[in-house]
């Protein structure tokens, strides 16, 4: 299993530099905090470093940031519940140059009457402006 090793340097009143190393296991991660704990260096500053293992049922690419994209691997539930928040001319431009897959998913977690409202508007507006589908999203 990979482990994350974070690096800091810090003096008596605080961290100064943060830095992150990956190690291949655990036991590489353990002799590299050894030895990086064991610098020390002139101006009275010393290195720290912690081992923060990855767990495979919580993989990075959880915490990347949410984007309009990934909205559809979000489960069925949490798109009604977001969908009850917005307006429905902002959900239209939103919705206006989005993916099918993207479409499908507000879609299917709609009526079929307020889908197809929604996806006459979107007829109906013609051309948006880009900045006005990212001001929506």
């Amino acid at each position: 299993m990979r482990t994350i090793v974070l690096i800091s340097r810090e003096n008596e009143e605080k961290v100064t530099h943060v830095l992150v190393y990956l190690c291949n296991n655990c036991e590489q991660a353990l002799s590299f905090c050894r030895f990086i704990r064991s610098l020390r260096l002139d101006d009275g500053s010393k290195f720290e470093a912690r081992q923060i293992k990855m767990n495979r049922d919580y993989s990075l690419e959880k915490y990347q940031p949410l984007t309009f994209e990934n909205i559809a691997t979000l489960p069925d539930r949490t798109i009604q519940k977001l969908m009850r928040e917005l307006d429905s001319q902002v959900l239209a431009v939103a919705l206006k140059e989005a993916n099918d897959e993207v479409q499908d998913c507000f879609f299917r977690n709609m009526s079929k009457r307020a889908a197809g409202m929604i996806q006459e508007d979107m007829e109906y507006m013609g051309p948006v402006d880009k900045d006005d589908i990212e001001n929506a999203r």
